[in-house]
């Protein structure tokens, strides 16, 4: 019997970041999909003890805690803000459509048929149930041609074993280096998010990528990454009683770090009442005012 794929087991994603980057980058298979040369594990599979401690800081290469925040926040509230997330990262406008758009936004697609609040009451009813996903690839919307942004994310998947809430992600397509530093952040809030509505602690959160994958472009930053550093003392989360009080907290980061797209306004102490969710997406901004 041959085997594909491998199970890559971490304490925490901070520890584990360096270590999976550089597998992939030395161990992984060659490939060219849309002519992009690219090195490839098939079939992985990472399992973090704690899902709390998901932050690659520290570890010798630029982690953005803006578009950690505003790509959970986002997620958490069920919508997208295109402005908001090319303020915090202008890369990010590669990826809108003609009409401003990100075609793969998650937040949306798990709206759809409000998969969260209803997969939480059927783990409710049968905590042992293998019946809770939350789809976010939609052949409606997936089949369609020439657009810039698809959903990397297929679905979730979500048990309750031994009193924690497991969370499993399934993605078809993951960059390790550019963005599993942001994956495991966002992806594990939900987890926590959806813990914390029903009342328990979350378990291990399980990545599952089809393909794990480093550009070439990126060998050698990847090869000037370090082990990471002491945990930071502040490990971010939104969570509620409720799945609406969750949706509320994200929406209203959101909405605070809105109005910061507006030139003349700034941070100052008065608005430290915000978040390390809206303190981390407007640093962000005013970083990037600054340096246009």
């Amino acid at each position: 019997m041959e085997t594909i794929g491998q199970v890559v087991r971490m304490t925490n994603l901070r520890d584990g970041y360096t270590a999976i980057c550089k597998a992939v980058a030395e161990h992984g298979e060659v490939v060219s999909p849309r002519g992009k040369a690219t090195r490839e594990f098939q079939s992985t599979t990472i399992i973090v003890d704690d899902p709390f401690d998901t932050m690659p800081v520290n570890v010798g290469r630029n982690w953005v805690p803006g578009i950690a925040a505003v790509e959970s926040a986002q997620l958490l509230s069920g919508c997208s803000h295109p402005d908001l997330t090319v303020a915090i990262s202008p890369t990010f406008e590669l990826f809108t459509e003609d009409n401003g758009v990100f075609h793969g936004a998650y937040g949306p697609r798990t709206k759809l048929y409000d998969q969260f609040p209803k997969m939480i009451e059927r783990l409710k009813s049968d905590p042992d149930s293998r019946q809770c996903v939350t789809s976010i690839w939609q052949p409606a919307f997936d089949m369609q041609d020439s657009k810039k942004d698809y959903p990397c994310t297929l679905l979730y998947h979500f048990m309750i074993r031994k009193d924690r809430l497991i969370m499993e992600t399934v993605m078809r397509s993951n960059d390790v280096y550019l963005g599993l530093a942001y994956d495991g952040f966002q992806h594990s809030r939900v987890q926590i998010a959806v813990a914390s509505v029903l009342g328990i602690e979350p378990g291990e959160y399980r990545h599952h990528a089809m393909s794990l994958h480093v550009y070439e472009r990126d060998i050698d930053k990847v090869n000037e990454l370090t082990g990471a550093q002491a945990k930071p003392e502040h490990l971010p989360a939104i969570t509620g009683s409720t799945w609406g009080d969750v949706v509320d907290k994200a929406h209203s980061t959101l909405t605070a770090a809105s109005r910061f797209l507006d030139d003349n306004v700034t941070t100052t102490q008065d608005d430290v009442d915000l978040n390390w969710y809206v303190t981390s997406m407007t640093k962000a901004i005013e970083k990037n005012r600054k340096d246009v």
